[in-house]
């Protein structure tokens, strides 16, 4: 039972360790923590030191947001997207790691986002043109930030010159395609 234990210990992620998702908040990590450590504590079942210590330690990782965020990163959790809404979500919430409905939300914009891109190639830019108008329109006490100091506003920038910079491309690549690779009419 022990060398069964230990083998399933070593072999495991911190979150499979604890047996929570890799999006579970605070509480959640807190609560599966005080189950295992029940069961695992040494003068609680006369269980090894050992097997606690790594409960132990993978709760300590997790609880703490800048160690788990950098537990997420060495070890492959976290794509660039993630390691972007992440930053972002720091920015506004004031932590990386918000509750689970949250996180659920906005994986979910992500799948609708895709599937709008899927149905339609523009809405992207009449999305950028809501929110920059949106930002136009709203009046606020406190003077906003210009240009491009804001990371939103240096994102907004970014997307809007890449979707420029793509349709230009792609325009001209279906100009040159049409006109000299394969042309449509016989010139005579």
């Amino acid at each position: 039972m022990l060398a069964k234990s230990i083998v399933r210990l070593f072999s495991k992620s911190y979150y499979e360790l604890l047996e929570v998702e890799k999006t579970a908040d605070k509480q959640a990590i807190k609560a599966a923590y005080y189950k295992h450590a029940k069961i695992h504590h040494p003068d609680a079942q006369n269980s090894d030191p050992e097997i606690f210590k790594e409960y132990a330690e993978a709760y300590n990782t997790l609880i703490d947001e800048d160690k788990r965020y950098q537990y997420d990163i060495d070890n492959g959790f976290l794509d660039a997207m993630d390691v972007d809404r992440m930053e972002e979500l720091k920015e506004k919430f004031g932590t990386r790691y918000p509750e689970k409905a949250l996180w659920e939300n906005l994986k979910k914009w992500d799948t609708q986002l895709v599937e709008e891109l899927d149905k339609d190639t523009w809405t992207l830019p009449k999305l950028l043109w809501r929110l920059r108008k949106s930002k136009v329109n709203k009046a606020s006490a406190a003077p906003e930030k210009t240009g491009l100091d804001s990371l939103s506003n240096f994102r907004l920038a970014a997307l809007s010159s890449l979707i420029v910079g793509f349709a230009i491309t792609y325009n001209s690549s279906i100009w040159v395609i049409e006109n000299y690779i394969y042309p449509t009419k016989v010139n005579k």
